[in-house]
């Protein structure tokens, strides 16, 4: 590998993992599954505008920031994981009551749910804006920023067919899936949870 390359490979793969488009697929699939093709791509575009600017703004100024306001990485890992955990409990809870959790399809929701859970704490949470920072201070701006942006770019092609995944398993495979990938969710927002706790009373 030449030596100019493995900056970039070594951001790019803990990115990958901290991100992991993959695992959270399934769970944007299930959300928009009857929505229309125009009402997902806006739900993509407001997930990854979210993600992107909160990537950049912690790159560029999230230590000073939390060192300002006194909030430690692991305090921010308990807070998205609360977060977490409650938005895939209410979408179990509400997906049994017959009600979906991302409401009646207007601009406003759509926008809200790009953003919120979607594009933050999904596909930007504590655990990739961590990496962020970490990778920043060993490897410098230009390798980061790079594979941060070819990581949303990933993200957006897989989100982008998960249409065909919905075709494939069917709209009775697509809710168990949905419902699946809530529980793994909250399985998630435990560890980070536990995690940060763990961190906060070891002095982490």
């Amino acid at each position: 590998m030449p030596e100019w390359l493995a900056p970039y490979v070594l951001c790019f793969v803990p990115l990958l993992v901290a991100i992991d488009p993959i695992a959270i697929a399934p769970f944007y699939a299930g959300a928009v599954e009857e929505r229309p093709a125009a009402v997902r791509r806006r739900v993509l575009a407001y997930a990854l505008v979210t993600a992107t600017a909160v990537g950049l703004a912690f790159l560029l100024v999230g230590r000073w920031l939390l060192g300002l306001i006194g909030v430690t990485i692991p305090d921010f890992a308990v807070a998205g994981g609360i977060m977490l955990l409650v938005i895939s409990v209410v979408d179990i809870v509400m997906a049994d009551k017959g009600v979906r959790r991302t409401g009646a399809g207007t601009a406003d929701d759509e926008s809200t749910f790009g953003a919120v859970p979607l594009g933050m704490p999904l596909v930007v949470g504590p655990a990739a804006l961590t990496t962020l920072m970490l990778l920043l201070g060993r490897y410098g701006l230009v390798p980061v920023l790079s594979m941060f942006l070819v990581n949303l770019g990933l993200t957006w092609l897989i989100f982008s067919q998960s249409e065909r995944l919905l075709r494939a398993v069917g709209k009775a495979g697509a809710r168990a899936v949905g419902k699946v990938s809530s529980l793994f969710l909250a399985a998630i927002a435990v560890k980070m949870i536990r995690t940060g706790i763990e961190a906060i009373l070891g002095g982490g």
